[in-house]
């Protein structure tokens, strides 16, 4: 064979193996455990293994030291020694794009309570990790987030399962119309409805088509696609967005998110106590977000955390108040 061709046919190759990495976003956006937490092994039986589940940890100021609250859950995981932990955002107090150096020591405050648990740790960041202190998403709190933590989104797989982060609180392009901003039951802020951009959908629904053969997904996230009170829901084009996205994969398991400082089960909406709770087809959806921020005025608002245990096809919830 000619050089010349030779060289083409090893171009061709080249651009099939490049064009095989791009065609995957697993390989494209694998997501770490926090820094300092332990990385992620390989489960002794991949069919039986446990992970927690918790939310909303951050401060009520921005002053203020870890809570009590996410030391306790940080305990229990030092006891528990789950394989993994999951949390849906809001690490921080944060929202100060020009004081970097205060958002580093936030950061390095939370993941020294971590720590000594010895357990990988995984996060789904929005608004306090995202948005300035008008409740914006900003670009600058975007980088400070990649250069202290890592990915804003991505997935990694564990056992018979694969597992899913999205960011939730994205800067919008200037043309984009959100839903409306939704004032706090305080009367203090009116937050941001949070945002999913086409492209991040768009990687979703590749990720998934990848993973369809997992026995599990488990999805993580802050803002809720169906949350306690509809005002705190994600903006409407995005929610409905990844709704029509999650119908299209049978082995979506659960969907968990934060954002209202309470707890909640859409498939019984006076649950106060049991995650399985109520009988309904699809993913199901769990909000937790009772790890130390301070908590909504109702029965719903309680502290706790969950802890998920996978055996085989089967998939049970329970809930720790604490």
């Amino acid at each position: 064979m000619p050089s010349s061709y030779r060289r083409l046919a090893l171009l061709g190759l080249l651009a099939l193996a490049l064009l095989s990495c791009v065609s995957d976003p697993h390989e494209l956006r694998p997501l770490q455990s926090l820094p300092s937490t332990a990385t992620l092994g390989k489960p002794a039986d991949p069919d039986h293994f446990t992970f927690y589940v918790f939310g909303d940890n951050r401060p009520a100021k921005q002053s203020d030291p870890p809570t009590p609250a996410i030391q306790q859950i940080a305990d229990a995981l030092t006891a528990g020694k789950p394989d993994l932990a999951l949390s849906c955002g809001d690490l921080i107090a944060g929202k100060e794009p020009g004081n970097r150096p205060k958002i580093q020591a936030e950061y390095q405050a939370v993941l020294d309570v971590f720590r000594p648990a010895g357990v990988p740790v995984f996060n789904a960041p929005v608004n306090h990790e995202m948005d300035d202190d008008s409740d914006v998403p900003n670009a600058v709190m975007t980088s400070y987030y990649q250069e202290i933590i890592g990915l804003p989104y991505g997935s990694f797989d564990y056992g018979n399962s694969h597992f899913v982060s999205l960011n939730t609180e994205e800067v919008a392009a200037l043309l984009v119309v959100k839903s409306p901003r939704a004032p706090t039951d305080d009367g203090s802020a009116d937050l941001d409805p949070g945002y999913v951009s086409p492209e991040q959908r768009e990687w979703l629904d590749e990720d998934l088509a990848l993973h369809r053969k997992s026995t599990h997904v488990f999805l993580f996230m802050h803002h809720s696609i169906h949350p306690f009170k509809a005002k705190n829901a994600l903006d409407k084009a995005s929610a409905d967005a990844l709704t029509a996205i999650l119908a299209k994969y049978p082995n979506v398991t659960v969907v968990f998110s934060a954002h209202e400082h309470l707890y909640y089960n859409v498939r019984a909406h006076d649950d106060l106590c049991d995650p399985m709770a109520g009988t309904a087809t699809g993913p199901r959806y769990l909000v937790t977000g009772g790890a130390g921020a301070p908590l909504q005025s109702n029965d719903h608002g309680f502290f706790h955390y969950f802890v998920v245990t996978v055996s085989g096809r089967d998939v049970s919830v329970a809930m720790v108040k604490l």
